[in-house]
């Protein structure tokens, strides 16, 4: 059966986040994104997810491209406006636009930089990765007092600087 070239256009949230697919006849799906780079290709791993996930198998092709790019571009905006908001800080406020420190982590400051971390690298966002990995560098201090939530402390931060570690194998990931 031929199939035909199938464009799709489509506008959300933010007034610079445009993405479209481009998926052609050997089923080779290509992203783009006009955020802040220019072309972001998904190609076999995308697909290879989308086979290999049992929830995904009743999705055809073209529309787990479409889950993947748009979970992408979600990621992508919203690290964005956290950087733009509340960088440094451990939560960002939507509502108010406001960075948000709180006392569940005892002082420790930069929560969701050093969460995010592991999915920056798996969703392929480097420039995203390197610039959390050297905040996490320059910025973070573990040797602060007070009292925290050993739970969230443990899976925003050991958690964070553990998976980072773990994917990459780079021991600069790992702050002692």
């Amino acid at each position: 059966m031929f199939l035909t070239t199938r464009c799709i256009s489509l506008h959300r949230w933010c007034n610079n986040c445009i993405f479209m697919f481009v998926c052609a006849l050997s089923c080779v799906g290509m992203y783009m994104c006009t955020c802040t780079y220019t072309f972001v290709y998904i190609l076999y791993m995308r697909a290879h997810v989308c086979v290999c996930s049992e929830a995904l198998q009743q999705l055809d092709f073209f529309s787990c491209l479409y889950l993947s790019a748009l979970s992408l571009c979600m990621m992508k905006f919203a690290w964005d406006n956290y950087k733009l908001y509340a960088w440094g800080k451990n939560e960002l406020r939507p509502l108010t636009r406001n960075g948000h420190i709180g006392n569940m982590f005892g002082g420790l400051r930069g929560a969701s930089i050093v969460d995010s971390l592991d999915t920056l690298y798996i969703m392929g966002l480097m420039e995203e990765y390197e610039e959390a990995k050297e905040w996490i560098q320059n910025n973070l201090d573990l040797n602060s007092n007070g009292e925290a939530s050993v739970f969230e402390v443990n899976i925003r931060y050991v958690g964070g600087l553990l998976s980072a570690f773990y994917l990459t194998g780079d021991e600069k990931n790992v702050k002692c």
